[in-house]
């Protein structure tokens, strides 16, 4: 079982202005692996990094979507890989916020780490998107047409 995490609470101006860009309710977005977060760290304080964290989630601050996966592994392996990488902070400008296709290779979003890893599980919804241009409303959209929601 992978588990995608969608923040929906206040949070900071950040949370706010993309809210307002991407006309979502959902500002961020995780995914858990056995109960184990892995998200793209937003704040000073997480290093703007990839990192894997267990998390007591806030009740109402989030919604989740629970997507049955035979076989997790490569989803998780490319996790692992990927832990320690910066945030995308140029993409979120230039790709989402002025809408320029770009895409730095080694920095992620915290809805393109959560997309990548479902390619790697072979979630079909997610089989051909560019994982780069997607925002946490857009993939909680996709997801949420082909498997149950539930508030945290």
């Amino acid at each position: 079982m992978i588990t995608l995490a969608f923040y929906k609470a206040r949070g900071t101006i950040i949370n706010a202005g993309i809210r307002l860009r991407t006309g979502s309710q959902y500002s961020h977005c995780e995914i858990i692996f056995n109960g184990v977060w892995f998200s793209m760290g937003t704040r000073l304080r997480d290093g703007f990094r990839a990192r894997f964290k267990l998390i007591t989630p806030k009740r109402g601050h989030w919604d989740f979507i629970d997507i049955p996966v035979d076989d997790c592994t490569d989803a998780l392996r490319f996790a692992m890989a990927k832990e320690g990488a910066g945030y995308a902070w140029l993409q979120i400008l230039f790709a989402h916020a002025i809408e320029l296709n770009l895409n730095e290779k080694k920095r992620f979003t915290c809805s393109e780490i959560c997309a990548l890893c479902l390619q790697y599980a072979l979630i079909k919804e997610l089989q051909g998107i560019a994982a780069h241009t997607i925002d946490p409303g857009e993939l909680f959209a996709i997801l949420s047409k082909h498997y149950t929601t539930r508030e945290g």
